[in-house]
């Protein structure tokens, strides 16, 4: 609904005033008086004016010259001016009034009806021409805040594909390194010394696998980590193939991601743990089951487990006082983690990892999925 249009009515008799103010009084009109030029004016500045009702004849300022001072400012030369005079009665007179700004004109005495009529369309058109201005203010502001987003969108997409670069870049420098420790294991002829190189291997294709899966996915910040426990477990099953070829892998994972912060320790963690058990569990040739599985706990906490029926711990085994590096790197891995370690041996060895998953981690799986998902049963090549 539009708010009542301001008009002002100038003359400098105050009976003249009171007359023209009974003709308009209405709800839709906001009525101004001014008796000179001076009161005019300052009701203009001050007021936004749909239409002004103009007498020509006033003592100092005039009506015309009046008009002449309102149509040259620009913030007020767009404001329809009708002129009440008895002196417009010839076509030069006329003339007068429209080559100072005047929009029309009546002359005294007036007719109510007709000048009723007048500022009716002055201020329909007033009406009109703000609404247009609004939805142009409105179509400004929505062009910029369109060109504001695609800025935006242009350096998230710049941002994107430099860190999908920078991801590839790194897998393919690690995957340098790994090249060049493989030819370092097979150029030297000591066996422990080739074994630690492979293990160094490992790692490293554990991280460099974090990066490709990131380089790969929709998502920069986070990675399918039951996607990655997949990969990983195959490729250390190929890298341990002759220990793992009468070894089952069984995959009972949940579809949950986690950020970087957290992926990169648990993929070195899940590393440790597989090659542990392919390196000791399963001495020679000896066939068995490894499962790996990868859930969320009803708590909320990621639970990452690698548990085998091989040959076990030795008696009296204690992991916070072992010397192997792996073991070691695993303990510091969990508590970058903040999480907690649980070692088992009956019927083989159990490695679980406990840890809280962060809040812009997600999970794909449903409230009513929180069980493992199908078993994926493989034996090594």
């Amino acid at each position: 609904m539009n708010q009542p249009a301001n008009i002002l009515l100038v003359d400098d008799r105050p009976r003249n005033l009171d007359v023209l103010e009974s003709v308009l009084a209405c709800p839709d009109y906001r009525l101004f008086r001014a008796q000179n030029a001076n009161q005019a004016l300052t009701a203009i500045l001050e007021n936004d004016i749909a239409a002004i009702v103009l007498d020509v004849e006033m003592p100092e300022v005039d009506g015309l010259e009046l008009a002449r001072l309102i149509k040259s400012r620009k913030k007020t030369k767009h404001i329809p001016i009708l002129f009440l005079t008895a002196q417009f009665r010839e076509e030069q007179d006329i003339l007068r009034g429209y080559g100072v700004g005047g929009v029309d004109y009546m002359s005294k005495p007036i007719n109510s009806e007709i000048l009723r009529s007048k500022v009716a369309v002055f201020v329909a058109l007033f009406n009109k021409t703000k609404e247009l201005a609004e939805a142009n203010l409105a179509l400004e502001n929505e062009i910029i805040e369109r060109k504001r987003t695609e800025q935006a969108l242009r350096q998230s997409l710049q941002k994107e594909v430099l860190l999908r670069e920078i991801h590839h870049r790194v897998k393919n420098s690690l995957q340098i390194i790994i090249s060049l420790l493989r030819m370092q294991s097979r150029s030297i002829g000591n066996e422990s010394l080739s074994v630690a190189l492979r293990q160094s291997e490992n790692r490293i294709r554990s991280m460099a696998l974090i990066h490709e899966k990131l380089y790969q996915s929709a998502d920069l910040a986070r990675v399918d980590f039951a996607d990655y426990v997949r990969d990983l477990a195959s490729d250390l099953f190929l890298s341990y193939s002759v220990q793992s070829r009468s070894v089952i892998l069984e995959l009972a994972i949940q579809p949950i991601s986690l950020d970087l912060d957290q992926a990169q320790p648990c993929s070195l963690v899940l590393n440790e743990l597989i090659s542990n058990a392919l390196r000791h569990a399963f001495p020679d040739g000896r066939a068995g089951t490894l499962r790996v599985s990868f859930q969320e706990t009803e708590d909320g906490r990621c639970s990452l487990t690698v548990r085998d029926n091989g040959v076990g711990l030795p008696p009296g085994f204690d992991h916070t006082s072992t010397n192997s590096l792996g073991l070691r790197l695993v303990s510091n891995l969990v508590n970058q983690l903040q999480g907690t370690l649980q070692i088992s041996s009956s019927g083989g060895t159990s490695v679980e990892v406990l840890f809280p998953r962060h809040s812009n981690s997600v999970s794909g799986a449903q409230d009513d999925e929180k069980s493992a998902s199908p078993t994926i049963r493989t034996k090594g090549e």
